[in-house]
């Protein structure tokens, strides 16, 4: 019932009387939050005057609206914005999924909110948290064909994708793809047949893998949906990668390229980016490999897509053993294993034989102990460093 005009004044005046303590973030801007004395006051006051339930509805109300307005901005040209926001929430987020599933809140609002972060999830490489509270929200559901419980699953079996748990990805998928189809969703028949071509790809099923994209292409195409739509043609020129078909990769690359800038995705424009210079690395195009590879880096690490940074650590590694520099490609690749471990984000088994052939090539050309002690420096070293030290290097002329 406080009138909007005196909140800020109100507000100065508890944290002049240290009740509110504010504390500026990386980016900036001003958080509030009460003390941790204050708070357990608070709570119990909340609690014994028989408020806290209505409190914690308002609480979730507010953030389910946030999740659910997030899921659209977070493919569109204000992802950054929208990242952080989720990133600052994140807390606040996890409260109100906790308090749905204490049964208090409907089940719906559960999975509509689990179902909402995904994206947020899979960026910033919170798989396992991810997983567990779409797990429950979809535990504590009844199993009625909903929309709702439908995107949880895809939600949920694309989590598992990235954690390379393909036994449980491809029924999370499949269960999506049936409720979506009895519910005439062709948007979210798109999505699901879209997860289920990631995990074929994954797996190194690239003919089934190639089925799946284009009809779930020709679904985004149908329905309007130009990040998912951008998103395929990615998934696409990255497996004509791997099948050293550099004519198609690129022009699959270059169509993502252009309707990522177009919706300006910079996670996708990075991902197209870094296709294009995988392009040029096999084609022997070192100058130009470097350049998108920067690029692309640069544009990851600001959005801090940290398994997507995987992608770029090994990507250039494999490109400074190339072109004569070993040592610091041993370091690099020991650095991209940490982050992979840190986040629960393994290689998935179309990439390994390629990354085995990487790290056997860095290994001959040093001497063992050498590869041993440069190693286990890199495992020793930040992925903020290890990315510090790869765009010095990609920016340097090649000698």
């Amino acid at each position: 019932e406080i009138p909007e005009s005196d909140v800020l004044a109100l507000l100065i005046s508890l944290i002049n009387r240290s009740l509110v303590v504010a504390e500026e973030t990386a980016n900036g801007r001003s958080r509030y939050r009460l003390p941790e004395s204050v708070r357990q006051f608070a709570s119990e006051e909340l609690r014994e005057a028989g408020e806290a339930p209505a409190v914690k509805d308002r609480h979730l109300d507010f953030f389910l609206t946030l999740a659910e307005q997030s899921e659209a901005e977070v493919l569109g040209e204000k992802q950054k914005l929208w990242l952080e926001r989720l990133e600052a929430e994140h807390n606040n987020l996890l409260a109100a999924l906790h308090w749905c599933s204490a049964g208090i809140q409907s089940i719906d609002s559960s999975l509509r909110l689990a179902g909402a972060l995904w994206c947020f999830w899979d960026l910033h490489g919170h798989y396992a948290v991810g997983r567990a509270e779409l797990t429950a929200a979809i535990s504590n559901a009844p199993q009625e064909p909903t929309a709702a419980l439908a995107r949880a699953f895809n939600a949920a079996g694309y989590l598992a994708y990235r954690q390379a748990d393909y036994a449980k990805a491809e029924p999370l998928s499949e269960r999506s793809l049936h409720i979506r189809q009895g519910l005439g969703d062709r948007a979210g028949l798109g999505r699901a047949l879209h997860n289920l071509g990631n995990v074929a790809h994954a797996q190194g099923n690239f003919t089934k893998a190639q089925g799946l994209y284009r009809t779930a292409l020709a679904i985004h195409r149908e329905v309007g949906a130009p990040a998912w739509e951008a998103s395929v043609l990615a998934n696409l020129g990255e497996m004509e990668v791997k099948r050293a078909d550099y004519t198609s990769a690129r022009v699959l690359s270059l169509e993502a390229l252009n309707i990522s800038r177009e919706i300006n995705n910079r996670a996708y424009i990075a991902w197209a980016l870094k296709n294009l210079a995988d392009v040029f690395s096999h084609s022997q195009n070192y100058d130009s490999a470097r350049l998108y590879y920067a690029e692309s880096l640069e544009m990851r690490c600001d959005l801090t897509d940290k398994r997507a940074i995987t992608d770029s650590l090994e990507s250039v590694s494999q490109l400074a053993t190339v072109v004569g520099e070993a040592r610091q490609a041993a370091r690099w690749l020991a650095a991209s294993e940490r982050l992979r471990e840190e986040i629960g984000a393994p290689l998935r088994p179309c990439d390994r034989e390629h990354h085995q052939c990487a790290v056997t090539s860095t290994r001959a050309v040093l001497e063992p102990a050498v590869f041993e002690s440069l190693w286990s420096q890199g495992r020793d070293t930040s992925w903020k460093t290890a990315v510090e030290e790869i765009l010095s290097w990609l920016a340097s002329p090649v000698t």
